[in-house]
């Protein structure tokens, strides 16, 4: 069993609607093998990170850059973490109002010096959380996740999409986020398989240096 750890510092509402959203993707039931753990970011230790297989991070923006929680578990962990966790999977989701530029080239220097691999890009969302907003984070959260769960045996697709999270179906003017290796596509906001997950993340994201999904 791999486990998945949920680091997070959760504030808002609107975060905590992105939260749950992740989690519920992360823990689908069309991915098997894979127990997935939450840890505040300010009690997450560096067992945690030891013990687990893969990660999902999530903060605010706070002036232009990462939360102080989330800041101090990096500064906890880094080290004892260093050489253990090389190489292994880790997501991200941010919400914050405006500019999160700087929070995106903090977590990309650190997650660099750790060596972690991102799966897909940090996903950004400005203001509320609209629809498909949350369904890009409930993407977000399956594709880590069966980033780690075993290949065999196949999976069937999903019978249907989960329920919204109770966010308003407010218009959204970011594009669809798409799943990143070539020759993978889906219909705007619809759930990916567990199989097709496995192929878009089969051969591992690119540490370090990727771009973010912004959705405002």
């Amino acid at each position: 069993m791999k486990t998945l750890l949920i680091v997070h510092h959760t504030p808002s509402p609107s975060l905590r609607a992105m939260y749950e959203a992740v989690r519920a993707g992360a823990a689908t039931d069309e991915i098997e093998g894979v127990e997935v753990v939450s840890r505040p970011a300010l009690t997450a230790s560096a067992p945690d990170v030891l013990e687990a297989d893969g990660y999902l991070l999530g903060t605010p923006v706070n002036l232009g850059y990462l939360s102080g929680a989330l800041k101090h578990f990096f500064d906890q962990i880094y080290y004892p973490s260093l050489d253990e966790t090389s190489r292994r999977p880790y997501g991200a989701y941010l919400h914050g109002n405006s500019d999160a530029a700087g929070a995106l080239r903090a977590l990309d220097s650190i997650t660099t010096g750790l060596r972690w691999r991102a799966v897909r890009p940090p996903l950004v969302v400005n203001g509320d959380p609209a629809k498909a907003d949350l369904e890009a984070c409930w993407e977000l959260g399956a594709t880590v996740a069966a980033e780690l769960a075993p290949s065999d045996p196949p999976r069937p697709a999903p019978s249907r999409p989960p329920a919204p999270f109770g966010a308003p179906a407010l218009p959204c003017s970011g594009a669809p986020v798409p799943l990143r290796r070539a020759g993978l596509k889906r219909p705007a906001l619809t759930h990916a398989s567990a199989p097709a997950l496995r192929r878009a993340v089969a051969g591992g994201g690119a540490a370090g240096g990727a771009d973010a999904t912004v959705i405002s």
